[in-house]
């Protein structure tokens, strides 16, 4: 972890995950609610696990930026891949004070209460982005002259983090009410058939929607398509499964 003056610290790690394993992304509560905190992942996969029982994934075409109102987050490993981590978090006031206009998303972020659920969006990883995530992982943190290149590269990134959540356009996916009804009617849909094929086209059909409308739907109510947001269900059905098995087989050992 590499703090600046300007108020924006970088993390870079690379991992090599041989076993499935969690991280608690503990922090001081304080301190986290006055963070907007992002993620990228050079190579390899992992899954942002909130309180709120939510999975946001992150892998190399899709990073996350987010605000956490608690401390009881989790990060989940799949085994057998090496990750190479960089992260970016900026203190919500010094944000304020450099970027007047900021997007309406990250504007969401900032103003939402601190005791509030918390607040994850999804970033798409562009070719630049990419480029200046790499730029970060040879340079040592070993003289005045590096770090200050590293500050500039970690306020690249979260610049072109914020130029690639600026929406196209707005209007196109807000959903009308029958629409909001539509996909609770289809969450509901997935929740209960997840032991089911569940192909985007099937669920598209089935609802007598289009699926690029689908896709658009669910972008915008659950920041994912169709498909992530089958993936990361099954993914969270999973993990409390095994949670489950973990708890039980501690309380069967002997005592």
């Amino acid at each position: 972890m590499l703090p600046f003056p300007s108020g924006v610290t970088l993390y870079r790690s690379e991992l090599n995950v041989e076993k499935r394993c969690e991280i608690d992304a503990a922090s001081d509560p304080n301190e986290l609610r006055n963070l907007i905190c992002s993620q990228i992942h050079l190579s390899g996969e992992s899954q942002l696990l909130t309180p709120d029982q939510h999975l946001h994934s992150t892998d190399p075409d899709t990073g996350l930026i987010f605000r956490l109102s608690e401390t009881d987050t989790r990060i989940l490993l799949p085994p057998k891949q090496i990750i190479r981590h960089i992260g970016v978090s900026f203190e919500i006031g010094q944000l304020s004070e450099r970027v007047q206009d900021l997007p309406e998303a990250l504007l969401h972020l900032s103003r939402s209460s601190p005791t509030q659920a918390s607040q994850v969006l999804p970033v798409n990883i562009t070719p630049r982005l990419r480029r200046l995530c790499a730029d970060v992982f040879p340079i040592a943190a070993n003289n005045k002259a590096n770090m200050l290149m590293l500050e500039g590269l970690s306020m690249g990134i979260f610049a072109q983090i914020i130029e690639n959540i600026l929406p196209a356009d707005k209007d196109a996916f807000e959903p009308t009410f029958r629409e909001s009804e539509l996909i609770e009617d289809i969450t509901n849909f997935i929740t209960h058939n997840l032991g089911d094929k569940l192909p985007g086209e099937d669920i598209a059909s089935h609802f007598s929607i289009s699926k690029n409308r689908l896709n658009s739907l669910f972008n915008h109510m659950h920041n994912q398509n169709i498909n992530e947001y089958v993936r990361n269900q099954r993914m969270l059905k999973a993990h409390q499964q095994i949670s489950e098995t973990d708890a039980l087989s501690k309380l069967l050992l002997p005592q």
